[in-house]
């Protein structure tokens, strides 16, 4: 009886597998030898049997393992990966066409197969990246105003006058708003310049120095950009620059119009100065409140790359295209990006911001009057605005006079998963011997929700390419290690692992493949 031994659960485990065979005889002893083969690791395993007075040998097997990056990167691999995870299998993720990708950068100069499109005269140039259903278009503006209106207008101080006579202002007169108008104020908000990099297609190797972003903690080879916390993401020819601010206000000025409203006086001695019946009131100001100004935002954990690495399921790039394969757009009609700038935070998801902002009624005392005429005070009978009159001016303020938004370029957003299914063929295995016997077949996996990986074997005693279709023929060997029966004999022998998954955003992750086999 052979007895295979195996770690359970998910667990990683690499050794050797005893191998034991009881025969009837008065002593059994078992030795290993170790034996190096090029370009894989392979222990020979041999009962030694001994019979009165005859020994001999009843049988041998050889392990052959394949465990590490090298190992696997002699194989040949089809929508899988082993870098994002040295030294095991996990499916590719990212891997998509039909559009540029878009990064960010802080870096001199552009890395090798990119170039910079927030130079000056660049789409990014000086503007804000908004999330959309599709690319390049434009809008927001510097800076706004606003239209002022006239709320309310308070009572004047009066002086007791002679009626009948002339006309002066009276106590009930009104004006209406002759001008209002505020200082113009910055649409920007808190930003950080970035530079802006593109892509030719979508690349398979992200460069190192790159910039991207993550919904969640960044993966291993990636180190979180921190210097981008709490400030919006605007394109600039040089990384770093700051400015903008959150809140504004705006100085607002206004003057008074001709006085409405009129009371006969006498003009007799002995007399007074009053307001005339079409005095006015010169320009007087007051500074607006200050609301929050922002634009609709997210925020996102910006990260970059240590090193050139292959895309890693999660990462979210820029686009100027939908991009096809496995892309999940995020900035679609209700999507998490549609409309909205970018912060970059250690957590993701927050939003806030409007398209427009309003500001808060602000009260302005008036100038003096800019006429005034003789009244007689002899008997008072009325009442008359007095000469230094002021009035408690309410002013509103309309929307912004254009937009508040900043200066912005639609982009799409878009987060990469893992493919569906994948492949790794090893390489073809040279047993020296004919015929050779596949005793049994060992694989140590770690299996997320909704994955899978299965084996297929295929032997023969001609030599074949590790890529060859066929000959030979491939023959299923299942999806649960070990595998001990229908695996095919032949000198040459090959194994490959399909590794699939009903959810994309994890992958199956295959550790070891061991071959036992007849060595001679």
């Amino acid at each position: 009886m052979t007895i295979f031994k195996r770690a359970l659960g998910g667990s990683r485990m690499k050794h050797s597998r005893w191998f034991s065979k009881w025969f009837i005889l008065p002593v059994v002893v078992i030795t290993m030898v170790a034996a190096l083969v090029v370009g894989m690791s392979a222990a020979l395993f041999t009962d030694t049997e001994t019979s009165n007075d005859s020994t001999f040998a009843a049988w041998t097997s050889t392990q052959w393992t394949q465990t590490s990056q090298a190992d696997f990167n002699a194989g040949v691999l089809s929508g899988t990966n082993t870098s994002l995870s040295p030294d095991d299998v996990i499916l590719s993720a990212g891997v998509g066409s039909g559009a540029n990708m878009i990064l960010f950068w802080d870096g001199a100069s552009a890395p090798s197969g990119w170039t910079f499109l927030s130079n000056a005269g660049g789409a990014f140039n000086n503007r804000f990246p908004r999330g959309a259903a599709t690319y390049g278009g434009t809008g927001g503006v510097a800076t706004h105003t606003h239209t002022v209106g006239l709320a309310s207008l308070g009572a004047p101080a009066t002086t007791a006058v002679s009626g009948s006579g002339t006309n002066r202002s009276a106590v009930g007169h009104t004006h209406a708003l002759a001008s209002g108008s505020t200082v113009a104020a910055s649409n920007l908000p808190s930003y950080r310049n970035l530079r802006v990099i593109t892509s030719t297609g979508v690349p398979t190797t992200i460069p190192a120095g790159a910039i991207a972003i993550f919904d969640t903690t960044p993966p291993s080879g990636w180190t979180r950009y921190s210097d981008q916390d709490n400030y919006f993401v605007r394109g600039a020819a040089t990384a770093g620059g700051t400015g903008g601010a959150n809140t504004h206000t705006h100085s607002t000025s206004i003057s008074l119009a001709a006085a409405s409203g009129n009371q006969a006086v006498s003009t007799t001695n002995p007399r007074t100065a009053v307001a005339t019946s079409t005095h006015t009131h010169a320009a007087a100001s007051g500074t607006t409140d200050a609301p929050d100004s922002r634009p609709p935002f997210i925020t996102v954990i910006l990260a970059k790359a240590d090193s050139a690495t292959a895309i890693p399921a999660g990462m979210i790039a820029m686009f100027n295209a939908s991009p096809s394969g496995d892309w999940s757009v995020l900035s679609g009609s209700g999507g998490d990006f549609d409309g909205r700038f970018i912060v970059g935070s250690s957590s993701y998801g927050t939003t806030g911001g409007a398209g427009t902002h309003s500001h808060a009624n602000l009260p302005i005392a008036s100038a003096v009057p800019t006429g005034t005429g003789n009244a007689s005070t002899t008997s008072p009978t009325a009442s008359a605005a007095s000469s230094a009159h002021t009035h408690s001016v309410t002013v509103s303020f309309g929307a912004p006079s254009t937009t508040s938004l900043p200066p912005y370029i639609d982009v799409i957003f878009a987060k990469a998963l893992y493919a569906s299914s994948g492949t790794i063929a090893s390489q073809v295995l040279d047993t020296t011997v004919t015929g050779s016997n596949w005793d049994a077949l060992f694989w140590d996996e770690s299996l997320a929700t909704g994955t899978d990986i299965t084996f297929a074997v295929r032997a023969s005693d001609t030599s074949f390419l590790k890529t060859a279709v066929t000959p030979p023929s491939w023959t299923s060997a299942g999806g649960t290690s070990p595998v001990l029966t229908g695996l095919t004999s032949g000198r040459y022998k090959q194994w490959r692992a399909t590794l699939t998954t009903s959810d994309a955003s994890n992958t199956p992750t295959l550790q070891e493949a061991r071959v036992y086999y007849y060595g001679g």
